[in-house]
């Protein structure tokens, strides 16, 4: 069919470089509750670097050469940015997060139950 045509197209295309497929771990962009997807120099596409590295990216830039990427977020700067930390905080911290939200229910009602803690 066209569509699948069109896939394999996409899929059969070669970078010139190898150092240009770049990654960065998924911690990164969401640290200080994803200020850098909040940052307008982000959507431009504007770096405050002044150094640049020989291939063009900035030579501080967190991303690093990779051979694969595990999950690819869109570029989508039209959807407000408080959603898309709330979407992708959600999707990489729902377990550590249920996990230590249950456990300090549990130890706020044991604390209750022994007096440490008000009834409220």
């Amino acid at each position: 069919s066209n569509e699948s045509s069109i896939i394999r197209r996409i899929s059969d295309q070669m970078l010139e470089s190898p150092e240009l497929l770049r990654s960065v771990r998924a911690s990164v962009p969401l640290q200080l509750f994803g200020k850098m997807l909040r940052e307008k120099t982000v959507a431009t596409g504007r770096s405050r670097a002044t150094s640049v590295s020989t291939i063009g990216f900035p030579a501080n830039s967190p991303s690093f050469p990779t051979t694969s990427i595990d999950h690819f977020w869109s570029h989508n700067w039209g959807a407000p940015s408080l959603a898309k930390v709330l979407v992708l905080l959600l999707n990489y911290n729902s377990y550590p997060a249920a996990v230590i939200g249950t456990l300090c229910a549990a130890m706020g009602a044991s604390l209750s139950c022994f007096g440490i803690l008000p009834y409220f």
